[in-house]
């Protein structure tokens, strides 16, 4: 009596072998694909119309450090913000932080400014896995640089809930 074959074992290594090609080339032009998708590679920055009158030069390049690589109309984007789908988180996290405030725009639009110390006090803002991460390590405060911070911005019109504007005038 003749026993019926399950394949012979080079078959089942040719077969396991084209499915892990298979798969690469699918991951290959799904990730060709992506890259087609404009979304993330406009880099066109809103005007700048005026930041906020610091309370000085420290507070500013605190500031500028720890918060302009999202807050404002001056990011340097990362060598990995032009690959999607990299490119599309840089590119949300940036919009996202613009829509709460710009500090570029603070003349004419101040945004959420006045929640700028209690995000730097409460430690959301600069998130910690900025520097953790690689993502933008400058952003990365000591406690006496916070503490440096806070106390430049609660001088620097604007960024308290006191009421007034950068520019002197009071907000509604």
């Amino acid at each position: 009596m003749a026993r019926a074959r399950h394949g012979h074992p080079r078959d089942s290594r040719r077969e396991a072998r084209n499915a892990v090609i298979a798969g690469i080339a699918v991951l290959v032009v799904g990730f060709g694909l992506m890259q087609a998708m404009p979304y993330g590679r406009d880099r066109t920055a809103p005007p700048v119309t005026g930041e906020p009158t610091w309370s000085s030069v420290a507070t500013r390049d605190l500031m500028v450090r720890a918060c302009y690589q999202c807050h404002s109309s001056e990011v340097k984007y990362p060598a990995h913000a032009g690959i999607a789908p990299t490119s599309w988180a840089v590119q949300w996290q940036i919009e996202e932080a613009r829509g709460a405030v710009n500090y570029s725009q603070f003349a004419t639009d101040p945004g959420r400014a006045d929640d700028t110390i209690e995000v730097i006090r409460n430690g959301s803002m600069p998130p910690a896995y900025f520097a953790r991460f690689g993502i933008n390590p400058e952003a990365k405060l000591t406690d006496a640089e916070r503490a440096a911070l806070i106390t430049g911005l609660e001088k620097t019109p604007g960024m308290s809930d006191s009421g007034e504007r950068g520019d002197g005038r009071r907000r509604d």
